[in-house]
């Protein structure tokens, strides 16, 4: 998954109200990730049911669901092993009740509703075709081509 697809969702997340945990782990293991810099920062339990995604180093794009938290540790226990187990490279988001894969669908959603809204469809007639020739430069302010017509002579 590239970063900037998952920047663009901790910021969604953030501005939602949604984004509530981001550190990185110390420690990891079959289906813990510890980030000991939590302990008794936050209530026992307190993320139970959210979701935890791994941003970036080791296990980069996994998820999972937080089945317990342990505020003297710091150890969040997931429901399902690790594909690979976090470890101290391991930078994390908690999130609350949705899987990561639905709010990448909301992103697709807005990124879509937003090309419909602005970018607007444009004639452009000013490009002469000429026989034989298969490369043509783009007219100024022109940044894409979606259909190109043929008219019968």
């Amino acid at each position: 998954m590239a970063q900037t697809t998952i920047l663009i969702a901790r910021e969604l997340l953030q501005i939602c109200g949604l984004l509530e945990i981001t550190g990185t782990a110390t420690a990891g293991a079959a289906t813990t990730l510890t980030d000991s810099g939590l302990a008794n920062i936050y209530a026992d339990d307190a993320p139970n049911k959210w979701r935890i995604f791994i941003v970036s180093g080791l296990g980069v794009g996994q998820e999972k669901l937080i089945t317990d938290y342990v505020s003297s540790t710091g150890v969040f226990t997931v429901a399902s092993a690790w594909t690979t187990n976090p470890d101290s490279t391991s930078v994390y988001m908690v999130y609350k009740t949705f899987a990561f894969a639905d709010l990448l669908r909301f992103i697709r959603i807005a990124v879509e509703t937003l090309r419909r809204s602005h970018l607007l469809p444009t004639l452009d007639e000013s490009v002469a075709l000429a026989t034989d020739t298969y490369e043509y430069s783009f007219p100024s302010g022109l940044v894409g081509v979606k259909e190109i017509y043929r008219e019968k002579v």
